[in-house]
């Protein structure tokens, strides 16, 4: 049965750090502010994930670690995003 937390904990699975669902309805996105729905008019829920960057490579004085860093967190966010859409 796919319902919220076995949404939540395959995404997790995936290595994602957090997971929240959200009513389409109410997340505002985009300026001029508007509901998810006025982007996607089906849409019940919204799936939001986070994934933490290593604090090294936040700090670090060369810019490169850190665009590393925020491109292998996209692409775990990209990836995940996939495999829960054709699940």
């Amino acid at each position: 049965m796919v319902n919220a937390e076995t949404v939540k904990k395959k995404i997790r699975d995936e290595g994602v750090d957090l997971v929240g669902i959200a009513d389409a309805q109410n997340l505002i996105l985009a300026y001029p502010p508007q509901p998810a729905t006025a982007l996607m008019p089906g849409a019940r829920s919204v799936i939001v994930m986070a994934v933490a960057h290593s604090l090294g490579a936040v700090v670090a004085p060369d810019i490169m670690l850190w665009t590393r860093s925020k491109m292998q967190t996209s692409r775990l966010l990209d990836q995940t995003a996939e495999k829960v859409g054709r699940w």
